[in-house]
Formats: structure tokens, C-alpha cells, sequence
């Protein structure tokens, strides 16, 4: 369903000249909606995420590919501001979501929509995957930190949360969020947005409430003008 939500929000608004869309799945159920899907050699789980992010990476460097954005499939993009916003002049871009610290001394973008440069992808490409965590923004950023490359900010990408279903001056593991207009206000040059719906990603919201999120975010976001 995500798939063909996608087609209609977006991604048949792609200009073939300027960038190709794809689906990539990882080892798992059989595929019946294969237009534009790529079946990899890797761990399709949320816990086998720098495994997928990797084999993308090999897939994209295989097929002459210079750049990959690396996108979740409830992320809602406005395409011709994403291609126009000057991630080809930086070799690693994306929105910064955790700061440096005295034990990470670099900084991780949000793990929703990142660019890599193609130098970035062969960095990567043959990395072993981490055995204690699936962060794979936190797993690529530490690897290109080695090789003194640092995330570009671009704070036109935002997170769209709605509000917690029960209050609570402490934030629950994965709080389940209804389909509440709570951050939707547009800022200026805003191209991309998350539907995130819960902390810890687990997906324990009903596909058919983030559908409908995804929708409201759509029609309030082409409403505003921006789109």
C-alpha cells in the first residue's frame, strides 16, 4: 500500500532526466508489486537496516549511480525542490538530528532522507555492519567520519509528528499518534517531510492510520501552496 500511495503522492512527479525512483526490498515474501522494485541480497527487518543501506549503496555504485538518497517509504517530497536543493555540491547531506559529543565527535542526520555522494557509497560498501545497534544514519556517519567527511545541515527536511494519544510528562518507548495536525505549519523552502508516528519505529500503528496521515499531510502541503 505504501508503494502505490507513493506513486500518486510523488514520485510520478519525478522528471525522468533529473532522477530514478526505486523500491528496494531485502530477502523476505515474495513480490507481487514489482514496478520499480529491486529485490537485494540483504536482511529486509527494521533491525537489518545498515545491511540494506549497504547493498542500496553497492546496487547504486553497480549501476553508475554518483548520488543515492536514501529514503523511507512515509517520507513525503515535493521533487523538483529536492533536485534543486544543492545536495550534488556536497559529497553527504541531510538534517542534523544529534549534535557532537566527547564520545562522538561527528555529527548523524536524522535517518528519514540522506544523500551520499558516490565517494560515500564506495566508504561504505564494504564496511561490516554493526553487531550492538541497526542505527544506520549513526553507522554511516561514524564511517565517514573516518575519512573526514561530515554531514552538510539542511534543515528543510522536518520530522511531521502528530500528538501523543495519552499525555505524559514522561516521552513512552513507542507512543502510538493519532492523525492530529500538530507541526504542520510549512516553512519557507520546506521539500520533505516524515510521517512519524511513533519513537522506536516498531510500527505498531495501524497501516491504515498512517495512510491516512499521509494523505492529510498531501492535501495540506499542496493546499499551502508549496507543492
Amino acid at each position: 500500500m505504501w508503494r502505490e500511495t507513493l506513486r500518486k503522492a510523488w514520485v510520478s512527479e519525478v522528471p525522468a532526466d533529473k532522477a530514478d525512483v526505486f523500491f528496494f526490498v531485502g530477502r523476505g515474501e515474495p513480490i507481487v508489486d514489482t514496478a520499480g522494485v529491486v529485490e537485494l541480497d540483504c536482511d529486509d527487518s527494521y533491525w537489518g537496516l545498515p545491511d540494506k543501506v549497504r547493498a542500496i549503496a553497492r546496487w547504486s555504485i553497480a549501476h553508475g549511480y554518483d548520488y543515492m538518497l536514501k529514503c523511507d517509504d512515509d517520507v513525503l517530497v515535493l521533487p523538483e525542490m529536492l533536485l534543486t536543493s544543492g545536495y550534488d555540491r556536497q559529497p553527504y547531506t541531510g538534517r542534523i538530528n544529534r549534535t557532537p559529543t566527547d564520545d562522538r565527535p561527528y555529527a548523524v542526520p536524522i535517518g528519514f532522507c540522506y544523500w551520499l555522494s558516490r565517494q560515500c557509497m564506495e566508504l561504505i560498501k564494504d564496511e561490516p555492519t554493526p553487531t550492538k545497534h541497526n542505527d544506520d544514519e549513526l553507522w554511516v556517519a561514524g564511517i565517514l567520519h573516518k575519512h573526514g567527511i561530515h554531514v552538510t545541515d539542511d534543515r528543510r527536511y522536518r520530522l511531521h509528528t502528530g500528538e501523543f494519544l495519552t499525555p505524559s510528562k514522561r516521552r513512552p518507548l513507542r507512543p502510538i499518534r493519532p492523525c492530529v495536525a500538530y507541526n504542520m505549519n510549512v516553512a519557507h523552502g520546506e521539500f520533505a517531510w516524515c510521517v512519524y508516528l511513533e519513537s522506536g519505529a516498531i510500527n505498531q500503528v495501524p497501516i491504515e492510520v498512517k495512510l491516512h496521515e499521509y494523505e492529510l499531510m498531501r492535501q495540506h502541503y499542496k493546499n499551502s501552496g508549496t507543492s
